[in-house]
Formats: C-alpha cells, structure tokens, sequence
C-alpha cells in the first residue's frame, strides 16, 4: 500500500498496527523498518524459518533478530516458537530466559528436536500469560515451570507425560476457560489415586485422540457448555450388554447436565448407550455427530415423547424425554443414516412443541452422508419444519468402491486371495 501513491504511503506510515507482526523468516532490514514504524504498540512475534537454512545461517539470523527484539521485549504480546534443531531451540529459550514479557498474553511453544530435551531444563513460564500452546514439549514433568495462574487457554499437543503431572499442573490454574488436548497419552494410566480437579470457569474442552478416560472423568466443571469429544477406542462398544458400562461419554454426560453443545466424532457405542447420553443432557442445544455409525436405533430417544399429569386436573401432557432443548444437529459421514431417521425426530418433536417452540428442531445438517439415504420427500419434510436444512451429500457406492479397490497398491493386500488381486489388477490395467 504504501508503494501506491503518497496519500496511501503516508497513511500506512500512520498507522502502527499494519508493522506489528514480526517474522523471523523476513529481512532484518524489514524487522529493523517494523520495529520502528509500529511505534509502542504490542508485538506478535513468529521465530519460524521456513525453508530452513544451513545450522550457521540459521543461528546467525536468530541471533541477529533476537537482538533487535531484545530492547523492545517488553511490548511483545503473543509470542510463538517452533524450533526445528536444536540450535534453534537454545536460540529461542535463552531469549525467554532474559528476562520478563510485560504483554505477553499468549505463549505458542513447539519442539521438534528429538536430541535436546535439557535446553528446557529449568525454564520457567511466566508473565500475563492467558493463552499457552505446547506441543512435543517435555512440560508437565519437571522441565518447565508453570506460574500461570491467572491462565484461561491452555492447549496440548502430542505429549506423552504422566497424569499425575497433568493433575498438578490443572490444580495451579483453577482458572482456566478453555483446555485442549490433542494426542495426549498417559505414561501411568491408574486414574485410582487421582482427587478430584476443580476448573470451576471451564467453558470448553476438546479431547482429540487422547488417553479420555484417565483426565475427564476427574474433571469437576460446572461451567462446562462445550465438549469435543474424538476417541475410537475408548468410548464403548457394540455389544448391548456392555455399551451402557464401558462408554465414557455417558460417564461424561451424566456429571456434565449443563452441556449446551455436543461434538462427538468416532463414538462407536451401542443404542442403549446413546439412549442414556441423549437423556442425560437436558440443556443441549447443538449436537455434532461425525462418522459414529449411528442409525434409527442409536437415535430413537431423540424422539421420544412422554405423558405426564399435572395440577389437580390431572391433564395429561405430553413432552420431550430427551434434550429438549436441542435446536440444531448435525450429521457428518454418517453413511448409514437415512433421512426418514431424521424426519421422524423432526415432526415427533414439533408435534409436541410446533416447529417454531423450544425442543423443536431448527436446523439441520447432512454432510458427507449417503446421497441415496437422503431422499427429495424427506428433504422437503424436513425443510417446512425448520428453519433451515443444509446437505452436502457423497455417492456411497463411489464410497465404498473406492475403498474396495483400494487394496490394490495397498500395504495391507495380503488380507485378500490370489485371484482377488488379479481381478482387480486386471481391471486397473483395463482403465
């Protein structure tokens, strides 16, 4: 912009905010132009080099950069570090070890070097902090310190620690709004001498391929209104007998009633299962359920309705059994959902609370499902009892074709016959 004209040049040059955000991977003449023309105002800091250069280069330009930024520290407000070598990552955490970050609110720290885990030793975290993402960092078990208390985000990536630090280190932040953990795997799995751990504020928690059953169920979060939920094998099974017992998101459901939205992706669990989740969440508005296998069976509470006698009348009324509340759902790669499932929930909960009265369904998504499950009738049902109804459906017969086929080149093809695989080879070659 400022290379337009003159007006344009001199209101760029104006305005602070356009030179905030530093990179490492820019020109130190660019950096030193930044620093300058953003002024006092706060800084977001990126130490990521990409394409990565020789070790020497690499260090003399960190060097270099963390010079500059040394007198101007204290105006740093976000912060991310991901070093790729060691020589980085010493680079990056002597520059913390410096000194304090007056504005720094947010802390995004990654370690991809296998061969240096004591350039951490003994650092610890501190300042303004409200936001911490750490990813393959050796937290949580002694190396780093964490004097957060005032935390509200905190996100975890691709740790393997043990759950007793993971406790210690939830017990320092009873603060925390929002927690994250993705690919978090527990050396000690033994959840019998954990106490519980108060997060009284946490609003939202999203556990994706994570050891689910070690941390939540300790978890005492009456403000909890959100739920992420991603784990394939520790949400239940298919066997009735079992489903309700083994399935920790009912467990989850059950001390979490206050649940306004439900994302749930791969919960494979039995009907009865459901049945108990679905009734155990009166306060849901929003349910996401993505590639779980659900059918008729799994959902039928959704659509069932109770009589009750009230007053001294005792005039029969009848009512939702199931999350009256809930507003919208959402159906992801379900392949075996139809959409006369569906509309039977939709018009058994408007028959009871019409299609604009609380409980009533308002919208309604497919995505990714069957586009021969979904018919046109259907479609249009649906759509005069809502407010809106969205599809975006696949061909599940190219679905599962595809995967059929798949074996072709596939690691895995010694599962199938001789005369499979030349039946298929030959077709290939054929196309």
């Amino acid at each position: 912009m400022s290379r337009v004209n003159r007006s344009l040049r001199g209101l760029t040059f104006s305005m602070p905010l356009l030179w905030a955000d530093l990179h490492a991977m820019e020109g130190i003449a660019k950096t030193k132009i930044q620093l300058e023309r953003s002024r006092d105002v706060s800084l977001t800091v990126n130490m990521s080099i990409w394409p990565t250069p020789s070790d020497d280069d690499m260090e003399e330009k960190l060097s270099r950069f963390i010079t500059l930024l040394g007198p101007e520290r204290h105006r740093i407000r976000r912060l991310v570090i991901e070093p790729i070598c060691r020589t980085w990552m010493i680079s990056a955490t002597a520059f913390i070890r410096e000194g304090t970050f007056q504005r720094l609110e947010a802390l995004h720290l990654g370690y991809d070097v296998d061969d240096g885990a004591h350039d951490l030793e003994e650092l610890t975290i501190q300042g303004p902090i409200r936001e911490l993402r750490l990813r393959r960092t050796p937290v949580l078990n002694g190396s780093i310190g964490l004097a957060l208390p005032q935390l509200a985000r905190l996100s975890l990536a691709e740790l393997n620690i043990t759950a007793n630090s993971m406790q210690e280190a939830l017990l320092t932040i009873p603060g925390l709004q929002d927690l994250t953990m993705i690919d978090v795997q527990f050396s000690d799995t033994d959840p019998v001498s954990f106490n519980q751990i108060p997060l009284p504020h946490l609003r939202y928690l999203s556990v994706r391929r994570s050891a689910t059953q070690v941390i939540i169920p300790h978890l005492e979060a009456p403000s909890l209104i959100t739920l992420y939920i991603d784990n394939l094998c520790l949400n239940g099974v298919h066997d009735p007998a079992e489903g309700v017992k083994a399935a920790i998101l009912v467990a989850i459901a059950r001390s979490n009633s206050q649940l306004r939205q439900l994302h749930a992706e791969d919960c494979y669990m039995a009907p009865d299962a459901w049945t108990e989740v679905f009734r155990s969440l009166p306060e849901l508005e929003y349910l996401h359920i993505r590639g779980c296998g659900v059918d008729k069976t799994h959902l039928s509470a959704l659509a069932w309705l109770r009589t009750e006698t009230r007053g001294s009348d005792e005039i029969p009324t009848t009512r939702l059994s199931a999350c009256p509340n809930l507003e919208e759902i959402v159906f992801e790669n379900e392949l075996s959902l139809t959409s006369d499932v569906v509309r039977e929930i939709v018009e058994a909960r408007a028959s009871v609370t019409g299609s604009r009265g609380v409980g009533s369904i308002r919208w309604i998504t497919f995505r990714g499902c069957d586009s021969d499950l979904i018919t046109d009738e259907d479609v249009h049902a649906i759509a005069g009892l809502t407010r809106g109804i969205s599809c975006d459906l696949v061909d599940g017969n190219d679905i599962w074709e595809d995967s059929e086929d798949s074996y072709v080149e596939s690691g895995d093809d010694w599962k199938y016959s001789d005369w499979e695989l030349e039946d298929s080879g030959s077709e290939a070659n054929d196309e």
